[in-house]
């Protein structure tokens, strides 16, 4: 009960308001309309059904349209004298039952004395034996709320009907009436109902509080998505979302489990803590962290090891940010790993025995790794050996900096000498290809940008244009908010925009007019889509789907598809020589950083101005980012060409 109330106590009342829950009923019952609970009622306006076709109808009106060969304003008006009455008490007064037939308007043992009596309707009403027949009750399915209508039947019409079906056919669920009783689905009733009887207290506060959370992220739940997925739930007698398995077999390809599984994440998420996770031995939610993703230990053996990486990563955890901080993290794990893979194949105790290891080990990593470059094994670049060599030096280091190596710690007793020091990390190399992309291949890629438009759309292409222009990280330009525009003292044009890799907010970029143009219209585009939304809440580019509001900004991963696309569909990008074609593989939107940085040095901003743009802390972090260009190195040499006699 205490979990029950774990979950029930962070349940918003506004949320249960909107939804429609009904505490009596263990019912939510939404109503047409919703932003994001969303259903539609059927444009028959006789039908109480919700539409489920593009036309507006819900299947049954669709197949009568179909049949009447009537265009749907026609179809529509034809229905007006076919509306179904709906089902209301035995015309008798006082009598508790519901009637069997619009017709006579009578219950069903009214109907049958009626008959037999052979009355007018006002003698039949003023005979003496004709008294109000007392409620049969609820059905006996455990989540249907309908009134039974016959004494000779546990259950109402519907599933009446239904269980005689099922005993008739040999179906396996006849074979066992009480789980039946306990498992069947409600019948059918209004569209936007979903009952939640029938399932486990602890599951009922876990499915409104995962449904609270998907409203939260702005993502749709409709009513019929949601009440499969709970007739699923309770089929499967499940007694909490936890106790669904990580594979859900061959309901993979099942709608109604894979929307329980998503109800189980928000349910994960909420539980997740991060001492709890610290404890695993293997692997941890990046989540309980406020990160994405999984970190994985497996690749390390030995124990001690382990743990020591655990401790750095721990540390570690709080000073990154952004979507690949995890990632970034794992390379790390996985650099380690190798290290581990060493100690276990050139080791006699397979380096369980942390006291033992010493310089030894870290000559015979080092070699393993020059001769894996050699061989290529494991896919081995002099890249990935450059930084395999820098992350392990890292985290050693690291480790030994928080006191793993103290007495009590899982390094305790390792020698100083198991240590990677500076020269052993290879030299970067300075011949690297430049990442910048030539002036003309720049030109030709700019020509295109209306056919990216044409391809996907609109905040797709302001995005990659904004990354041309200004320089920013991709992530950096899809996050930015819709009052990212502001001037400065003189009046000029500056870019508001955040550093995700590094978490500095507020940060103001220089930009030219056509820049803040395009900025400009992009604002009164998504003014315009959503009138509604204070302009401090929206997104300058806005996410395609489960984004009714304007307020969830547009994937890093849809810009990205999108940008693969259109590269690909491009004509041949050719270099200044007009016949020479350009690799187009390298056209990819990191690149447009580095050719904002080597535009900006060849026209001879210093480095320290560079540094500033780019928001670097470093300059040797801007050094990577440009070269100096033969047209500059030639200059030079031209300009003092001979010392003065």
């Amino acid at each position: 009960m205490a979990e029950v109330e774990r979950f029930r106590a962070r349940l918003n009342p506004q949320f249960l308001a909107e939804a429609g829950w009904d505490e009596d009923r263990q019912t939510l019952v939404i109503k047409p309309g919703h932003a994001l609970l969303a259903w539609t009622p059927c444009v028959n306006p006789q039908c109480e059904a919700g539409a489920t076709l593009l036309s507006g109808l819900c299947n049954s009106c669709q197949t009568r349209w179909n049949r009447s060969k009537l265009s749907i304003e026609e179809f529509i008006v034809s229905q007006s004298a076919e509306k179904k009455q709906p089902r209301q008490r035995c015309a008798i007064p006082g009598c508790a039952r519901m009637w069997a037939s619009s017709v006579a308007k009578l219950c069903d043992p009214h109907r049958s004395r009626f008959r037999k009596l052979g009355l007018t309707r006002e003698e039949f009403f003023a005979h003496p034996l004709v008294k109000p027949m007392p409620p049969l009750g609820t059905c006996g399915v455990v989540a249907c709320l309908r009134e039974r209508e016959l004494t000779t039947s546990p259950y109402c019409q519907a599933h009446k009907m239904k269980w005689k079906r099922l005993v008739r056919d040999g179906e396996p669920e006849a074979a066992d009436e009480a789980r039946w009783v306990r498992t069947e689905a409600p019948a059918p009733s209004y569209p936007g109902e979903v009952p939640l009887l029938g399932l486990a207290p602890l599951v009922v506060a876990q499915v409104l509080f995962a449904v609270q959370e998907r409203i939260g992220h702005e993502i749709k739940v409709p009513p019929h998505i949601l009440r499969s997925a709970i007739n699923w739930i309770r089929r499967q007698e499940l007694t909490s979302l936890m106790c669904l398995p990580e594979d859900i077999g061959p309901d993979r390809k099942n709608t109604a489990a894979l929307t329980t599984r998503l109800l189980r994440d928000h349910v994960v998420h909420a539980l997740l803590d991060p001492e709890v996770e610290r404890r695993k031995p293997d692997r941890w939610d990046a989540r309980a962290w406020g990160h994405r993703g999984v970190l994985d230990f497996t690749c390390i053996s030995q124990g001690w090891l382990r743990e020591a990486v655990m401790v750095w990563i721990v540390d570690e955890l709080p000073r990154h940010h952004g979507k690949s901080a995890t990632r970034f993290l794992q390379a790390h794990v996985t650099s380690v790993g190798r290290l581990s893979a060493s100690l276990r194949a050139h080791r006699e105790d397979r380096g369980d025995v942390a006291s033992a290891v010493a310089r030894a080990d870290i000559e015979n990593f080092l070699g393993r790794l020059t001769f894996q470059v050699s061989r290529q094994d494991d896919d081995m670049t002099e890249n990935l050996h450059w930084n395999t060599c820098r992350m392990v030096r890292k985290v050693l280091n690291g480790t030994r900096a928080l006191g793993a190596t103290r007495q009590g710690g899982p390094m305790a007793g390792v020698s100083e000498d198991f240590a990677l020091r500076a020269v052993d990390i290879p030299k970067e190399d300075k011949r690297k290809k430049p990442r910048d992309l030539p002036p003309r291949v720049m030109r030709q890629v700019c020509g295109y940008l209306d056919i990216l438009e044409k391809m996907s759309s609109r905040e797709v292409r302001v995005a990659i244009d904004l990354m041309i222009d200004t320089g920013r990280r991709p992530d950096e330009i899809c996050t930015l908010e819709w009052d990212c525009l502001v001037t400065d003292s003189t009046g000029k044009y500056e870019l508001i925009w955040t550093n995700i890799k590094c978490k500095r907010l507020g940060l103001r970029l220089p930009i030219v007019q056509a820049t803040a143009d395009l900025i400009r219209a992009q604002q009164q585009r998504v003014r315009e889509r959503f009138p509604d939304t204070p302009t401090a809440k929206l997104a300058l580019l806005p996410a395609p789907i489960r984004n009714p509001r304007g307020t969830k900004s547009i994937s890093m991963g849809t810009v990205g598809d999108r940008h693969v696309d259109w590269v690909a569909a491009m004509p041949p990008l050719l270099l200044e020589d007009g016949r020479t074609e350009f690799d187009r593989a390298k056209v990819v939107m990191y690149a447009y950083r580095h050719s904002y940085a080597q535009r900006h040095a060849d026209a001879g901003v210093p480095i320290d101005q560079l540094r500033k743009l780019m928001d670097h802390d470093l300059l040797e972090s801007t050094r990577r980012y440009y070269r100096i260009t033969e047209e500059r190195t030639r200059k030079a040499v031209d300009a003092v060409a001979r010392f003065p006699l």
